[in-house]
């Protein structure tokens, strides 16, 4: 019985995403998309006071080095010791395969980052990050999760079979949540930065794909000038709303690897919310 409902379950989550596809030209799920982007709007119902900037449209907003350089040096530090120390990192399932299969690391993260780390709570306290992250929304928000990874080189192999996930796809959770990532150190396209499109763009690839899975490095129905990476220095920042763009991670030149930061944020209707997160996770 249990085994019938899993499957169940997974073939309605299945269909949900089939119907997205065809829709709404977005493979997270009709619920994921249009019920989180309903709450943002109710959200916004009781916060006229907040300036919109126009970037929940497009679906991202690059923000630049905004925070106190002691800080995140604190935090790379910090990260540095910890991603290094068996006793707390992880492995994803798939790369814990890979890891017994070839005795390589591919990947390894750090979660949750607010239990280990928590000057990332200084992160969202910086006033003028905060007005960036309302404006994005139209609404206040709340600390959701946080989690941190460094990814190295995988073989061409290893990348067909997109174990870091090199493939373009939406994230399947509520469009209420944006993620904030933070750049480890100075990223550079050798190093296999997060690539991106924007909301538009992503719904011009979907429709011009005749596969769910995008393996293509420029999809279907954009340019390769559509595709945005995010290089920069220590500390930069961007926000996104990966239920909105279509994204996928770079693969690092042989001999590199990539860290960063990624906190997920949630729209609230009422200021005052927001939860450090070390205690959110």
């Amino acid at each position: 019985m249990a085994r019938m409902r899993k499957q169940a379950t997974h073939a309605l989550i299945g269909l949900d995403m089939h119907l997205s596809r065809i829709i709404s030209a977005n493979t997270a799920g009709l619920y994921r998309l249009h019920y989180g982007n309903h709450i943002v709007q109710k959200n916004r119902a009781g916060n006229e006071c907040i300036v919109r900037d126009g970037s929940w449209e497009c679906g991202y907003k690059k923000l630049g080095n905004l925070l106190d350089a002691k800080l995140v040096n604190t935090i790379v530090e910090k990260y540095n010791s910890l991603i290094d120390d068996p006793h707390v990192f992880i492995r994803r399932a798939n790369l814990t395969k890979a890891f017994m299969e070839t005795g390589k690391e591919y990947n390894r993260i750090l979660r949750p980052v607010g239990k280990y780390i928590p000057e990332i709570n200084d992160i969202i306290a910086n006033q003028t990050l905060k007005s960036e992250i309302e404006s994005y929304f139209g609404t206040p928000f709340r600390a959701l999760t946080s989690e941190a990874w460094r990814n190295w080189h995988v073989t061409p192999e290893l990348e067909r079979r997109g174990v870091l996930s090199n493939h373009w796809h939406h994230d399947s959770f509520r469009a209420d949540t944006v993620k904030l990532y933070m750049l480890m150190h100075d990223t550079e396209l050798r190093h296999g930065p997060f690539h991106f499109l924007d909301a538009q763009k992503s719904k011009q690839a979907v429709r011009a794909s005749k596969t769910f899975r995008i393996d293509k490095e420029v999809p279907d129905g954009v340019s390769p000038s559509d595709v945005n990476r995010l290089t920069g220095k220590k500390g930069d920042l961007m926000l996104i709303n990966t239920i909105h763009c279509l994204h996928r991670a770079g693969n690092p030149a042989d001999g590199e690897s990539r860290d960063i930061l990624e906190l997920r944020l949630l729209s609230v209707a009422q200021p005052g919310s927001t939860l450090t997160f070390d205690q959110a996770n």
